[in-house]
């Protein structure tokens, strides 16, 4: 069994949002404790599972909680309000992170940063990569993505796990009605805050 010690006073909270995840939740797990920079705090979150991802969660020492089914948003929620840290990773739980991911996504966050999105690797149940990164990302530092989305309403991101999100703009989960592409909000609203 593998123990996460909380930081003190933790750089990024990790949420692990999980519902019938039974066979891939504790290999992200795992890569969170296995990261070579440990100023995080990480909470996992079950959503009422079916199919004993409770009892997989329940194997590791770190802070769980169990929900009723209520949905992803639900979930990503209550994982924002259990944390303290000022920037926020939501890990879905079939993905992973590599060992060096809080280090290196740290080396970029400051207090002008309101998202920061990375490639994600594809790999199979097996842990094999199977694709190149994607999408492929370019930073944005200035203004001209803002103006660009006013225009044209969409700009290029990867899914949930290959963003941190800064706290404050978390609150848009509460607001949003629908569950569906629950990062959907925050990515749109990221480039204006």
């Amino acid at each position: 069994m593998q123990v996460s010690t909380p930081s003190i006073s933790p750089s990024i909270s990790i949420v692990i949002t999980c519902y019938n995840y039974q066979e891939y939740v504790g290999r992200a797990i795992d890569s969170v404790l296995r990261q070579t920079r440990q100023d995080y705090e990480l909470v996992v979150i079950d959503d009422g599972s079916t199919d004993g991802s409770w009892e997989a969660i329940q194997k590791y020492r770190v802070r769980a909680h169990r929900l009723a089914n209520g949905g992803q948003r639900k979930a990503c929620i209550f994982g924002v309000e259990q944390t303290t840290a000022p920037f926020i990773l939501f890990l879905d739980a079939d993905d992973e992170l590599l060992p060096h991911c809080v280090e290196i996504v740290l080396a970029h966050l400051d207090d002008n940063v309101s998202k920061l999105q990375f490639p994600l690797l594809r790999i199979d149940g097996a842990g094999n990569v199977i694709s190149k990164a994607m999408p492929p990302l370019k930073s944005f530092r200035s203004n001209t993505l803002g103006r660009s989305i006013l225009r044209t309403g969409v700009y290029q991101t990867p899914p949930t796990s290959g963003n941190v999100f800064r706290r404050n703009l978390c609150s848009f989960l509460s607001s949003a009605d629908y569950d569906r592409a629950v990062d959907g909000i925050m990515l749109f609203a990221a480039p204006f805050f």
